[in-house]
């Protein structure tokens, strides 16, 4: 029987990995930005000033800079726990049928349109944001289709949600979760594609994330964003999907209930001991920390 030291003991362990994979991915980015802003200043022999020199390059280069970061350190986490997640990966608890995967491939993509039609009622604008994703590199959209959903698949459903299983589903999918909106910000995701990876297998939320991310790139280039700046067109549309949102959840509020009674934390006070570890406070201010500075 697992108990609540063997919860903090193993929590601070791969709490620590995640931690890690942030402070290095940045970490990374700034030394390979550095070495850019050197050779360029070399290569256009002027060396006075390091923000004109920055002010020159465009900005999808500090994109790919980024990205690339992001696919070496996940790519070093992946290595040194690849026994554990190649496993995972050949495991499959439940047969994942067609019909579930466009189910939970719909519910993905019709909460992705609600997140982003809100968005367009909010008092962000989303005129730069789509002109960003309409300029996509073909770098950049090849990380965001597939790079990026297999490294963030296999950090917070594998190496973080897999091994606190045995603690409580629950436990597992919810911390995950909410540690992917810290991340992320989509904690539905999160619980989607947690719940695939726990049920099913990882291989198949890694899948449903690839498609999901092709949907949404598809539909947030044109003529698809035409729709976001027509109020009458994006009310629509968000109203269907919520909708359809709406109601798969409340039809299956009672299975949904059972599932987290049955699969609740094997003692108390294991989300406390999850979410207020020094790992989990010290990812969140960095994750955190740029949207208020």
């Amino acid at each position: 029987m697992y108990t609540p030291k063997d919860l903090k003991n193993e929590g601070q362990h791969i709490f620590f990995k995640l931690l890690s994979f942030v402070i290095y991915s940045n970490l990374l980015y700034v030394v390979l930005l550095f070495l850019t802003v050197m050779i360029y200043a070399r290569i256009i022999g002027e060396y006075s000033s390091v923000e004109s020199i920055i002010n020159q390059l465009d900005t999808r280069f500090f994109t790919i800079l980024n990205e690339i970061s992001i696919t070496i350190i996940g790519g070093v986490l992946f290595y040194r726990n690849k026994g554990f997640l190649i496993q995972e990966f050949k495991t499959v608890n439940r047969h994942f049928s067609t019909i579930n995967f466009i189910l939970y491939l719909f519910l993905l993509v019709c909460f992705s349109i609600l997140g982003t039609g809100i968005l367009h009622f909010s008092s962000i604008s989303l005129e730069g944001y789509f002109n960003t994703i309409n300029g996509k590199s073909p770098i950049s959209l090849i990380f965001i289709i597939v790079i990026a959903p297999v490294i963030e698949e296999t950090l917070f459903r594998g190496i973080i949600q897999k091994p606190l299983e045995k603690y409580g589903k629950m436990l597992a999918i919810v911390v995950s979760s909410l540690l992917f909106a810290i991340y992320h910000g989509n904690i539905i995701q999160g619980l989607l594609l947690g719940f695939v990876a726990s049920e099913y297998s990882l291989k198949y939320s890694v899948i449903l994330h690839v498609f999901n991310n092709l949907i949404s790139t598809i539909i947030e280039n044109k003529p698809f964003t035409e729709l976001y700046k027509n109020h009458f067109a994006n009310t629509s549309v968000m109203i269907i999907s919520a909708f359809f949102a709406v109601w798969y959840i409340l039809e299956k509020y009672p299975v949904l209930k059972n599932y987290s009674k049955v699969n609740r934390p094997i003692f108390d006070g294991a989300y406390r001991i999850c979410l207020l570890s020094l790992p989990v406070i010290l990812f969140a201010v960095i994750c955190l920390l740029p949207i208020f500075i």
